[in-house]
């Protein structure tokens, strides 16, 4: 007679598989001081009326890790600064193309074991701007404001994943007539003719 505390073996089967996911993600707030020069001296600035961005562009994303092994996400972008001001002959606009660079952490990020890794990101809210103000800078009326940003990064991965099948019983009779017989570890019910 069996001992019933012995197990039969199972027939069960190792699958492996690769799969592509988002294994770390972040965001930041941030404000840039961003000085834009005056270069019309005949124009007279008195004061500033208005700042406003605009075109917020992301150029590139690239994945950098830091001296302690935490992953994070460097974007590279540029947004278009305006500013209205008040003259001695009327009000005019200038406008200047603002470049920034900013590291995003991915929390999590270093302890993962992912292949063919890369990295995305992307503008959270539309770039806006502070108040502006008149200042000189290097001897030239510059208007001074600053624009606000908020990014979101990810890094996505290819990683390999196993999963154990315990095989089912075959069926005694195929499941519609006319189709081949399910695969052993295929269970009868569970066929989709989607």
């Amino acid at each position: 007679m069996a001992d019933p505390r012995i197990r039969e073996p199972e027939d069960v089967r190792l699958v492996e598989t690769v799969v592509r996911a988002v294994y770390g993600r972040g965001s930041e707030r941030f404000e840039l001081p961003c000085d834009v020069r005056l270069n019309e001296s005949s124009r007279y600035p008195e004061k500033v009326l208005g700042t406003h961005a605009t075109n917020g562009r992301l150029l590139d994303s690239t994945i950098v890790t830091d001296a302690a092994g935490q992953k994070r996400v460097r974007v590279s972008g540029n947004v278009d600064l305006h500013a209205w001001c008040k003259g001695r002959e009327g009000t005019f606009v200038v406008s200047r193309q603002v470049p920034f660079v900013r590291e995003i952490a991915i929390p999590g990020a270093g302890e993962a074991d992912f292949r063919n890794e890369e990295a995305s990101a992307r503008l959270l809210e539309e770039p806006s701007c502070g108040p502006g103000s008149l200042v000189k800078l290097d001897g030239d009326l510059c208007v001074r404001a600053p624009l606000r940003l908020h990014l979101g990064a990810e890094i996505v991965g290819d990683r390999r994943v196993f999963a154990y099948i315990r095989a089912a019983s075959k069926p005694s009779k195929p499941v519609a007539p006319g189709l081949p017989e399910p695969a052993e570890w295929v269970k009868a019910d569970e066929i989709d003719y989607d």
